[in-house]
């Protein structure tokens, strides 16, 4: 009897660490299983959830080439409009010249302020902006020392990459100050940004400066920037601004990079267009005023660096407008 008794007991002990282990083997497989409906269901989410954001996204992009279609009509038919009623284009007609196209720089609206700091602090950042433009055409990050550089230099340099890496054209920027005095950046390579740097911020710059000196003296005036013209001798070429001053031409080419195997076509155009040697203007953003005055002499135009149109930018705009108004 006894050892009937300890085989039971032995039975039931063995029994009850069976039904604990089936148990515990039950509570882990339906925390699996509801660990796996989670994920699953997280996935299901997450992939509609992609679906709806990738359609709303399509349908956001379809409104805004619809709009931005709608809006560059309306643009170029302002233009138009503008254009007919002007007297920029019956003075273009009366020496031969139709425009083709005119250019919108709408585009780099929000690169004016940029191209105004260019303008006015160009001196002090012309070492890095010299820099800047050697590596569009290297996808690496650049470092330059500006250890030796002016106190007036460093500021405006590490302002102006400040400026740049908040609009996006610069793709990286860091500076470490003393002891590196190390300027660390890396420019955006989009064609918009290279076509920036490269040169359109001085005829951003220009124009804005032109147009402002203009307004505060109170000169009635039309400009025309980039436009596309079709000359007397039935060749297409696009000038950079182009200013009508009671019914004179006033033309001027921007040029930041070489610009002397250009100087005898713009002395050709120039007397084409029967365009007074005073109202014809080429400004450099790099050379010397030497160099300008002697180029000024042998190719009939008023050739300046943007450090000789700041100081003379009054007395240019009192003989334009003088000699103009007498002519008239």
């Amino acid at each position: 009897m006894f050892e009937f008794f300890s085989w039971l007991k032995r039975t039931l002990r063995k029994n009850s660490t069976s039904l604990s282990s089936i148990a515990s083997s039950l509570e882990a497989i339906n925390k699996h299983m509801n660990e796996d409906q989670a994920a699953m269901e997280k996935r299901i989410f997450d992939s509609v959830y992609k679906k709806l954001s990738q359609e709303l996204i399509k349908t956001a992009e379809s409104s805004k080439r619809v709009k931005d279609s709608a809006e560059q009509v309306k643009k170029d038919a302002t233009k138009k409009l503008v254009l007919k009623n002007s007297p920029i284009l019956n003075t273009l007609h009366s020496k031969g010249v139709s425009i083709n196209k005119l250019q919108d720089d709408g585009e780099y609206e929000d690169f004016l302020n940029i191209a105004r700091y260019m303008g006015e602090k160009h001196e002090d950042i012309a070492k890095f902006l010299k820099k800047l433009k050697a590596t569009l055409n290297s996808s690496s990050t650049k470092r330059i020392c500006i250890k030796n550089w002016t106190d007036k230099e460093i500021s405006a340099s590490c302002q102006f990459a400040n400026m740049l890496f908040k609009c996006g054209i610069l793709e990286k920027y860091l500076y470490f100050k003393s002891p590196r005095f190390e300027m660390v950046f890396k420019p955006s390579r989009i064609p918009k940004v290279i076509n920036f740097l490269t040169g359109k911020w001085f005829e951003l710059y220009i124009t804005q400066f032109i147009e402002q000196n203009l307004r505060i003296s109170g000169t009635d005036y039309t400009i025309l920037t980039n436009p596309l013209v079709l000359l007397p001798n039935g060749k297409n070429f696009e000038m950079d601004i182009l200013l009508e001053i009671n019914g004179k031409l006033i033309w001027m080419e921007l040029k930041t990079g070489e610009y002397k195997s250009y100087l005898s076509k713009y002395s050709t155009i120039g007397k084409l267009l029967d365009i007074d040697p005073q109202n014809r203007f080429l400004i450099l953003s790099e050379e010397t005023e030497a160099s300008c005055d002697s180029l000024s002499e042998l190719y009939d135009m008023n050739i300046m660096n943007l450090d000789m149109l700041k100081k003379n930018i009054h007395s240019i705009i009192r003989t334009l407008s003088y000699d103009l108004k007498v002519a008239v």
